[in-house]
């Protein structure tokens, strides 16, 4: 049986970002993370090692350094990233023997969560952030007062639904459980999600601003439950199907490239916004 039924389709707007604070973009650290991340070595990994689950956004591969920075006076630096574990962390790897190349020290710090590494940037604990999607930048600074900018688009994570213990969207009963994420973008591109697969229907217009509250027809009174998407590939076994994100399907064994049951197209109202 396919673990994932339906995958959502590839977007710039969703590419997992290198975030840092504002006023740091051109630091000469930053600048030199940049470049490793943008580089063909971290594009081929990605090709490589996930097989569709993550794909690469990179536009234009380069060989992993900036020739504006100096290197050399990088050496007794150390440049500290936030980041999830999978895919992100696995990734940074790559970057991190690049810079090692030149003698800079990349230290990677991994979190479980999508709070903590954004406040970490915005106190100066760490250099930069690489775990999250623009959307879900934009709404926490919004309702956090955090000052973090995107500085580099490095990949795409499908966002799927997956099977839990039903095995067709068709087979969906009177009154069954969807897990979706309960985080502002997410919560909508899970809802949107449902939306597009015929499952629900939302109030018109709502877009990336929907909630629960915003679900106009629900024909088979499904139960959607709200949870913190860490959570969510771990509860399949209690509920009819699971909204998971990319990064998180990969931690539960879960390849949205080759598993979903459905994915967003590429042309609805979450993967261009």
């Amino acid at each position: 049986m396919a673990d994932s039924l339906t995958i959502e389709g590839s977007s710039s707007a969703y590419s997992n970002i290198l975030a840092v604070k504002e006023g740091n973009e051109n630091t000469p650290e930053v600048l030199a993370l940049i470049a490793a991340l943008e580089s063909k070595a971290v594009a081929d990994f990605i090709a490589e090692k996930y097989a569709g689950a993550v794909v690469s956004t990179i536009e234009n591969p380069g060989d992993g350094y900036d020739a504006t920075v100096d290197y050399e006076a990088l050496k007794d630096v150390t440049i500290t990233v936030a980041a999830s574990p999978t895919p992100h962390a696995e990734i940074l790897e790559v970057a991190k023997e690049l810079l090692a190349a030149k003698g800079v020290t990349l230290e990677i710090q991994t979190f479980n969560d999508y709070v903590v590494p954004n406040n970490v940037v915005e106190d100066g604990t760490v250099t930069a952030n690489y775990f999250q999607h623009v959307p879900y930048l934009d709404t926490f600074n919004a309702d956090n007062g955090t000052h973090l900018v995107s500085v580099a688009m490095v990949h795409y994570e499908p966002f799927g639904i997956y099977a839990g213990t039903k095995s067709a969207i068709a087979d969906l009963a009177e009154g069954d459980k969807i897990a979706i994420p309960n985080d502002g973008s997410n919560r909508a591109r899970g809802l949107l999600l449902l939306e597009q697969e015929g499952i629900i229907k939302l109030k018109e217009g709502v877009g990336m601003e929907a909630t629960v509250l915003d679900i106009a027809e629900n024909p088979l009174n499904l139960d959607i439950v709200e949870m913190e998407a860490a959570q969510i590939a771990g509860v399949r076994d209690s509920v009819a199907l699971a909204v998971i994100n990319g990064n998180y399907a990969l931690n539960a064994g879960l390849n949205a490239g080759t598993d979903a049951i459905a994915v967003e197209d590429a042309e609805s109202i979450s993967a261009t916004t």
